[in-house]
């Protein structure tokens, strides 16, 4: 019996050590840039199929911030089947116990919420593409030198009259993965709404900003220890100013301005919508805010909160805040869906997303005189 980490799904400087025949110890390093956030507890595990472990895992740094567990973990053989993981102690940030019971598989990870490395993005990306009204991209490279993997979906038969964003910046939100997931099947679907919306609109789905997070174990920064979220540039995107993914994520937006952007997060409880700034087509182009609210109530039902409206915009380095306020256009920041560590609920949360999209920005609402 042994874990480790590997190149898909890791912790940066985890220290790794047995204390017993099933039980290990797990020393958490804190996150680049970050001292006060710990890196992910994350692994892999061979050899205990038939074993319960017991990890007992430690971050010894006062009043820490982004604590450890937070949220549920799971293990997965293959990305496919997930086995949650709670935590035996209440919420503290500095000492819990995460106990695997047996598994029967003999080769497994280990990883906060529903897991989505890289590979799966990779994996994912090659299903989609297959889709004749999809065509897989890349932003450019990563920090550490990894594509940032890009889907652009539109039916080239129809008109774009719409171009819609979908991102998630912090790499350790599975779940946000597994929502923009979601959201991709459904748009890719033989379903009418979507065959609709492939065919007035372009959509771009960047599932993971920053693929060099989950193989290290970094929850919200990159390799240069910045937070993915706190990056936006107001003065405009900046090679020399700004990490190397957000200026190219900036240098994009700037240049293609989608009308809508949708950055994918995750905290505890339901999936949360809020909408940051309302662009110039709601209202006149589209419906209106309030009839925008009334959809999100009707198809997000138990799998969303009621979509709210900041009366003020968000931090203008965040990208739900700051784009919205740069560029004028309408800017969500889908929040919650931390918990469970198993994909359905995210991906059915993605799916009421999808068709929100497709009503409001076409079929639902056409546009007013």
């Amino acid at each position: 019996m042994k874990i480790f980490v590997d190149e898909i799904l890791g912790s940066e400087s985890l220290q790794l050590e047995q204390t017993g025949p099933n039980a290990f110890r797990a020393i958490l390093a804190p996150s680049r840039g970050l001292p006060l956030v710990p890196n992910m507890l994350q692994f892999r595990c061979q050899g205990c199929a038939h074993h319960e472990i017991e990890i007992e895992t430690l971050f010894s740094v006062e009043n820490p911030r982004g604590k450890f567990d937070e949220y549920p973990h799971c293990a997965t053989p293959d990305f496919e089947r997930f086995l949650p993981l709670e935590w035996s102690l209440p919420l503290n940030g500095a000492r819990n116990i995460l106990r695997v019971p047996p598994t029967g598989w003999d080769d497994f990870r280990v990883g906060m919420q529903a897991v989505y490395p890289n590979a799966l993005v990779k994996r994912h990306m090659g299903v989609w593409a297959q889709h004749p009204h999809a065509t897989h991209e890349t932003l450019g490279t990563s920090t550490q030198g990894l594509p940032i993997h890009a889907l652009r979906v539109h039916d080239p038969d129809g008109i774009p009259r719409w171009r819609h964003w979908i991102v998630n910046q912090h790499p350790g939100e599975g779940n946000a993965r597994w929502r923009i997931k979601g959201m991709v099947d459904d748009v890719l679907s033989d379903n009418p709404l979507a065959a609709q919306l492939r065919r007035n609109a372009e959509i771009l789905f960047i599932p993971l900003l920053c693929p060099d997070g989950p193989a290290n174990g970094w929850r919200r920064v990159n390799a240069d220890g910045v937070d993915m979220n706190r990056c936006f540039r107001m003065e405009g995107p900046d090679p020399r100013a700004q990490i190397h993914e957000a200026f190219l994520l900036q240098h994009r937006l700037e240049t293609e301005k989608p009308h809508t952007l949708w950055n994918m997060h995750t905290w505890p409880g339901l999936t949360e919508p809020v909408l940051d700034n309302a662009g110039p087509e709601l209202g006149h182009a589209t419906g209106t805010v309030e009839e925008l609210i009334a959809l999100f109530a009707r198809i997000g039902e138990s799998h969303l909160k009621p979509l709210r409206k900041r009366e003020k915009p968000g931090a203008s380095t965040t990208w739900n805040g700051g784009a919205g306020q740069r560029l004028g256009m309408t800017s969500f920041l889908i929040e919650g869906g931390g918990e469970p560590a198993q994909p359905h609920p995210h991906l059915e949360a993605g799916k009421r997303l999808a068709q929100i999209l497709a009503m409001f920005w076409g079929a639902g609402f056409p546009a007013h005189d």
